[in-house]
C-alpha cells in the first residue's frame, strides 16, 4: 500500500494516477472507487491517497444531468462518466 500511496510504478510504468485517472479530464470510477476501499481498509485516508482526494474523484465523476449532442459524455443522472463516449462523440450524429 504504501508503494501506491507514495507513488510507485508497475512494471508498466504506471501510477496509482493512470489506473484511476485521477487528476485527468476523466476518472476510471470503477478503478478509482476500488483505490478508495483499498486505502479505508488499509486505515488510510481515501480523501489524501496519493495526493489525491479519491471521494472528490469519485463525485466528479458522477453525472450531475445527461449530456447533449454530440456530446455523450452522460448519458444520464447519476450514471458515471463515458470517457470513450466523449471521445468518439465527434464521430457522432444524431439520426
Amino acid at each position: 500500500m504504501d508503494f501506491l500511496e507514495q507513488g510507485g510504478k508497475d512494471g508498466e510504468g504506471r501510477t496509482l494516477d493512470d489506473w484511476t485517472g485521477a487528476g485527468g479530464t476523466y476518472a476510471l470510477g470503477g478503478s478509482m472507487g476500488k483505490a478508495a476501499v483499498l486505502a479505508q481498509v488499509g486505515e488510510r485516508d481515501p480523501r489524501d491517497f496519493g495526493g489525491r482526494d479519491l471521494i472528490a474523484g469519485l463525485a466528479g465523476a458522477v453525472c450531475e444531468k445527461p449530456s447533449t449532442a454530440p456530446n455523450r459524455s452522460c448519458p444520464a443522472v447519476r450514471s458515471g462518466r463515458c470517457a470513450s463516449c466523449r471521445a468518439r462523440s465527434t464521430n457522432w450524429a444524431s439520426p
